[in-house]
C-alpha cells in the first residue's frame, strides 16, 4: 500500500513538472510569434481590405478572419512545441528579444523562416476568404 501511494506521489510530481514546463515553453513560443511586430500581418490586412467588403457584411468579414487567424497560431504553436525542445526555445527567446540585433543564430532564423510560412499560409487563405466575399 505504501509504495502504490509513493509511487502515485511521485507520477503526481513528475506530470505536474512536465506540465509546468509546457506552459512555459508554450508562453514562451507565444511571446515569439507576437514580439518584434511579427503578427501584424494578421491586422494589416484586415485594414487594408475591409473597405472592399459591403458594409453588412464585415463584421462576419472580421469574425472568419480573426477565426482564421487563431487556427494559423493554433497550428504553428502545436508545430513549434513538437519541433523544438524547451533549451531551444530558451536559446531562440533569449536571442531574438535582443533589441535592434542585426544576427541571429541559426535556431532563430529557422524558427523564424517557419513562422513566415504559417503567415503565408494564412495570406493565401485570407486571399481566399476576401474573394467569398
Amino acid at each position: 500500500m505504501k509504495k502504490t501511494f509513493f509511487l502515485l506521489l511521485v507520477f503526481t510530481f513528475v506530470s505536474i513538472g512536465f506540465s509546468q514546463e509546457n506552459n512555459t515553453k508554450k508562453e514562451k513560443i507565444i511571446a515569439l510569434l507576437e514580439m518584434n511586430s511579427n503578427s501584424k500581418i494578421f491586422t494589416e490586412l484586415v485594414t487594408l481590405n475591409i473597405q472592399e467588403i459591403d458594409k453588412n457584411k464585415q463584421e462576419e468579414f472580421r469574425n472568419k478572419i480573426a477565426e482564421l487567424e487563431e487556427k494559423k497560431k493554433e497550428e504553428a504553436i502545436i508545430f513549434f512545441m513538437k519541433k523544438y525542445s524547451e533549451k531551444d526555445i530558451n536559446v531562440i527567446y533569449a536571442d531574438y528579444s535582443v533589441p535592434n540585433r542585426l544576427a541571429y543564430t541559426q535556431k532563430t532564423l529557422s524558427f523564424l523562416r517557419e513562422w513566415k510560412t504559417f503567415k503565408m499560409l494564412f495570406q493565401k487563405e485570407f486571399k481566399e476568404v476576401f474573394m467569398s466575399f
